[in-house]
Formats: structure tokens, sequence, C-alpha cells
């Protein structure tokens, strides 16, 4: 499966099985690479990542693939997508260097280790997805300095501890979900006078609705 000149790939909601070809990004060229929902085995090749210079989605959501994520050499990435899936291990460290990135989604996988302390680095993150896996460890307080986050979901972990103050600097928040983890203390403790924007906030098996008007609380 040569590819020299297209932009975009997208073979998604296909049957098609077995491993991902290292063919398939021989151009530097592809921008957008979407295999969802297929029936993809395997581990992906380092070598298909390496030659994304240009690479600015990347999604091989709802598959059977395995093992760790390669090292992301690309520096225009700003979608990636590894949501259920049969992936392990630790958050890949070099997530963190793509400092382009907007969108990151690996839920439904077997992530382990801690949420990640390089998150500093990803200033421009606006929804992040760490949702059902095995992590472990306190939510970092560089969440704080991603200012521009507007999604955080990171239910169904082992995390534990406190909400970190510095989350109050995150006013762009939309939607956030952190129930069935292991959080201490009570939600009416921590300040969202500056959430003018958070519609949805769920919390170990509280969800709260905030109103359009936000003088109104639906639990």
């Amino acid at each position: 499966m040569a590819i020299s000149s297209i932009r975009v790939l997208d073979l998604s909601y296909n049957e098609i099985s077995g491993e991902i070809p290292t063919s398939i990004l021989s151009s530097s060229r592809v921008e957008e690479i979407d295999l969802s929902s297929n029936k993809l085995r395997g581990v992906i090749s380092p070598s298909i990542l390496e030659r994304a210079e240009n690479l600015m989605m990347f999604n091989v959501s709802n598959n059977e693939l395995s093992g760790s994520i390669p090292t992301l050499a690309c520096s225009s990435v700003r979608i990636l997508d590894f949501t259920l899936n049969n992936f392990r291990g630790k958050i890949f460290p070099d997530i963190f260097n793509a400092t382009t990135l907007e969108e990151i989604s690996i839920p439904d996988n077997r992530f382990s280790g801690g949420s990640g302390n390089g998150l500093i680095n990803l200033s421009r993150l606006r929804t992040i997805d760490l949702s059902s896996n095995e992590l472990i460890g306190l939510i970092p307080d560089e969440i704080g300095k991603l200012t521009n986050q507007e999604k955080i979901f990171i239910q169904k972990n082992n995390i534990s501890g406190f909400l970190p103050s510095s989350l109050v600097n995150c006013t762009n928040l939309v939607r956030v979900n952190l129930r069935v983890n292991f959080l201490e203390g009570h939600i009416s403790n921590f300040s969202f006078s500056n959430f003018l924007k958070l519609r949805v906030l769920s919390y170990r098996y509280e969800q709260v609705l905030w109103s359009i008007s936000r003088k109104s609380i639906l639990l």
C-alpha cells in the first residue's frame, strides 16, 4: 500500500484486519490518517510515525492494537486517538514533547502508572481523555497551567488524593469527569466561581450540571 501524494487517508469503518503496514506512511505529505473501527491487530511500528513530518491527526480507535505507542517524531500533530484498544504500560513520555497537541484520547486501554508530570509542555491542549485505564497517583499540579483546557476525562482509574488547587486556573473548562476514582475531599470545598463556561462536572458518584445561567445546579 504505497502512498505518494495524498494528504488525507480515511479507511475507517471497514473490515480491515492484520497489522498496520509500515508503507502506509511512505510519504511525509500525509496530514491525516483515520484507521478507526476496523480489526487491526499487533503493534504500531515505530517507523510509521517516524516518517510523519506533517501529520496532524492520527486515529486508530476501536481496533485490537496492543503493545506501547511509538515515539512521535512529528512536530505538527494536533489530534491523537487511541481509544478502545489493548495498549498498555505507562503513558508514553514522548507525547509530552508534542507541543502542538490539542486533543489526546486514550480511554479503554490498559495504561498504568501516573497520569503524567509532563503535561506542562502541552500548552495548546484542549481535550484530554485518559478514562477507563489503570492509572494511579495524584492529579499533577501542572494541570493548572493548561489554561486552554476545555474537557478533562479521567474517570474509571485509580487516581487518588485531592483536586489540585491549580485547577482553578483552567477557566475554559466545559466538561470534567473524575468519577470512579479514589479522590478525597468534598466537591463543595473547591471553588468554581471562575468556571463561567463549565456545564458538566462529574465527581465521585455525583454529577453536577450547571445551567446556562449558572444560577441553579441540578444533581
